[in-house]
């Protein structure tokens, strides 16, 4: 009969007693109580004593850092031996990191950017911490500058601005001096236009208080030009336009002047020459990729890539949209990002669909 600090253990009748999930409520003493008809006899004691493993009182945290500040993580540990420390970086090991703390100078996304973690070791094993993230903060760049507008009275005039950098970017759009709104999409639509007027954008992020599109080294902001009377006949094509490509204002906006299946109106508002069947805006599967559907976009305008799976149903989804630019350029889309189906429609139309 085994017992535990005198006390016998209830079933313990064998020649070994085997303990399973050992905690601290089982330190202390134990004897093997052994009788027979002829007597009885008590072992010496065996003390058990229980060792507190590793244990975190603190983990390291996510950090987020601004280019060229210090960055200092901490762990914290509890053990009944004395602990051992080493910081890791993407899972290899720091020289010369082994204290409780961990700094660094001069954050940058080159060396610092990434998961550290510590390991604690102490005379029975070792733990490993959670990863803590050091997100190095990127100041924002422009990639895309915004651009003028010119619309008749009345219109809308869509601007769009492009930058890079730590997440979440924020645009402040400016009308004149006025601040109108913020976005965090880079588009910005005046509606209903009827005077002229300058627009500017300042790009922020956590790591930059505002750069500005088109920025401080170029013109401060661009122009909103409003024509008047721009279409006096009502047929939604500028007349100037009319008159460029097709000799007068009378020309018919639901005519195919080049018999190249778009009709004038939609020419018009493609941003292609109506006499030209080659000026078109289609989509056209790529010659070397047929997963590839590719477009011509002409300057300043907006496109949104829209798919469906039925051509009776008068729903279109976006498949991706291309912001404005300043130049022609021949754009290409992957068709095969779209769920898979039996058979699958695409359009482009302008300007882009939210």
């Amino acid at each position: 009969q085994w017992r535990f600090n005198g006390v016998p253990i209830p079933g313990a009748t064998n020649l070994t007693l085997v303990l399973t999930n050992i905690q601290f409520s089982q330190a202390g003493s134990y004897s093997l109580f052994a009788y027979n008809n002829s007597g009885s006899l008590v072992s010496s004691s065996a003390t058990l004593t229980v060792i507190a493993p590793v244990a975190f009182t603190f983990q390291p945290t996510n950090v987020a850092a601004l280019p060229g500040t210090n960055v200092t993580l901490t762990v914290a540990a509890t053990s009944s031996s004395p602990l051992a420390y080493q910081w890791r970086f993407e899972g290899v090991d720091i020289p010369g990191a082994t204290n409780a703390t961990y700094s660094f100078t001069n954050a940058n996304l080159n060396q610092h950017h990434g998961n550290f973690s510590a390991v604690v070791t102490d005379a029975y094993g070792s733990l490993a911490t959670s990863n803590a993230f050091v997100y190095v903060l990127v100041k924002p760049v422009v990639v895309q500058h915004v651009v003028g507008q010119t619309v008749p009275s009345g219109g809308n005039a869509t601007f769009t601005c492009v930058a890079t950098g730590a997440p979440p970017v924020y645009y402040r759009w400016f009308r004149g001096g006025t601040l109108l709104t913020i976005n965090t999409n880079g588009v910005f639509t005046l509606s209903n236009v009827v005077a002229n007027a300058t627009v500017k954008v300042a790009i922020s992020n956590q790591a930059s208080s505002s750069v500005f599109s088109p920025g401080p080294s170029g013109l401060p902001s661009v122009p909103l030009t409003v024509v008047a009377c721009t279409d006096c006949d009502g047929d939604g094509m500028l007349d100037s336009w009319e008159v460029a490509y097709l000799g007068g204002t009378n020309a018919s906006p639901t005519l195919d002047s080049d018999g190249d299946g778009i009709n004038n109106g939609d020419e018009f508002r493609s941003g292609t020459n109506p006499t030209n069947a080659l000026s078109v805006l289609k989509m056209v599967f790529a010659t070397t990729n047929a997963g590839s559907l590719t477009f011509v976009a002409q300057t300043n305008l907006s496109y949104s890539v829209q798919w469906r799976t039925n051509l009776v149903s008068p729903t279109w989804t976006n498949l991706t949209s291309i912001l404005a630019s300043p130049q022609v350029r021949t754009i290409a889309v992957d068709s095969a990002t779209a769920p898979a189906a039996g058979e699958r429609y695409f359009r482009v139309v302008t300007p882009m669909v939210p």
